[in-house]
């Protein structure tokens, strides 16, 4: 029953770090390290505990071994839950340890999406932010939001540096204000 919690809360707690603390930019290799480690580790443990994870009960004190296609199937599907464990749970530590003093910078608005999905539509849009990415960034947004840059091709970011150094966003609302550049 364990594992049926780890197979179904590693991506819900992927899933709730990136809505509530979203990356800045999306480039992974920060975090690289982490995901190496953490994947050695999930194998080592499966490793040690090889008797349990990779046999079937098959009566009260018997056990017998799975399949090949079954343990390879198992472990794949292991590799990625941690995969997902560990992204999640350092996404959620960067954002929710994050202490440093929020910088607000002005993003222009070049370019504007929407579509339709099953249950409405969503919104996105690329921004070009000075100083602290690159490339231009895709974010999705309320239609407000999106609706306010129609007439103001702009919004206002407050972004945190992140306690792992990994910038987030911590607040997106439509531009044309003064501001204080970070």
């Amino acid at each position: 029953m364990a594992g049926l919690g780890y197979l179904l809360g590693s991506p819900l707690l992927l899933g709730a770090a990136r809505l509530r603390y979203p990356l800045l930019d999306d480039d992974y290799s920060p975090w690289l390290p982490w995901l190496g480690v953490s994947l050695g580790v999930g194998a080592l443990v499966v490793w040690i505990f090889r008797g349990y994870f990779l046999t079937l009960r098959t009566g009260p004190e018997t056990r017998q071994r799975m399949p090949l296609w079954v343990t390879v199937l198992w472990c794949a599907a292991l590799a990625l839950c941690q995969f997902f464990l560990t992204f999640g749970a350092l996404q959620w530590w960067n954002g929710a340890m994050d202490r440093s003093t929020p910088a607000v910078v002005e993003a222009s608005v070049t370019k504007g999406a929407f579509w339709r999905v099953k249950d409405g539509m969503k919104f996105s849009l690329t921004v070009e932010v000075p100083g602290w990415s690159t490339q231009p960034l895709r974010l999705e947004v309320r239609k407000p939001l999106y609706e306010a840059t129609l007439d103001h091709p702009s919004v206002q970011l407050t972004l945190g540096r992140g306690a792992l150094g990994i910038p987030w966003i911590r607040e997106m609302r439509p531009g044309g204000g003064s501001l204080q550049h970070g």
